[in-house]
């Protein structure tokens, strides 16, 4: 529930197009395009920060809530590589994106420790992520002061879990 005692929003499922091939996604209602990103990664295999949504023809914010420009369930959206953005083979880059990623998610974890409680479904979708991208971390095979970014970048999510983790549930 929200701060009014309101019901949360419900889950709504979408249809994402990439690479000529349709992607079924499941979102809340009111969650932006950065979150539909954020789920969008395990799809395409693209990072967020490559990623470009379009919806009625036109390129979408990050900050976009996503009934706020019309998106319905089983509405169809469209992603793209942004050309911007050069996918770098380096592991520092693939580090940079993966810690990008975890700020992101940090920044809503603030968020809702910041209000003491939160709904399960939140709770649990904010742990999957945080898992995913310490997984991520984990498997990339790094040498030298690379390595210590990765350390503190996984510290950091241990934290936000633990956070999480002390968080009353509605």
């Amino acid at each position: 529930t929200r701060g009014g005692g309101a019901p949360s929003t419900a889950a709504m499922k979408v249809t994402v197009a990439y690479r000529g091939k349709d992607h079924d996604v499941e979102v809340d209602s009111d969650a932006t395009i950065l979150q539909l990103k954020d789920l969008l990664v395990a799809v395409c295999d693209l990072p967020v920060e490559a990623q470009k949504v379009f919806f009625r023809g036109r390129s979408r914010q990050d900050v976009d809530v996503l009934t706020m420009i019309g998106v319905k369930p089983f509405s169809k959206l469209m992603l793209n590589k942004d050309p911007k953005w050069a996918a770098k083979g380096a592991e520092s880059d693939k580090v940079d994106v993966i810690v990008q990623s975890v700020n992101v998610l940090g920044e809503e974890v603030k968020a809702v420790v910041s209000k003491g409680r939160t709904s399960m479904k939140q709770k649990l979708r904010l742990q999957e992520l945080l898992t995913q991208k310490m997984l991520a971390l984990d498997a990339l095979e790094l040498e030298g002061e690379i390595k210590l970014k990765r350390r503190e970048a996984i510290r950091f999510i241990d934290k936000l879990c633990s956070d999480i983790e002390s968080l009353k549930v509605d």
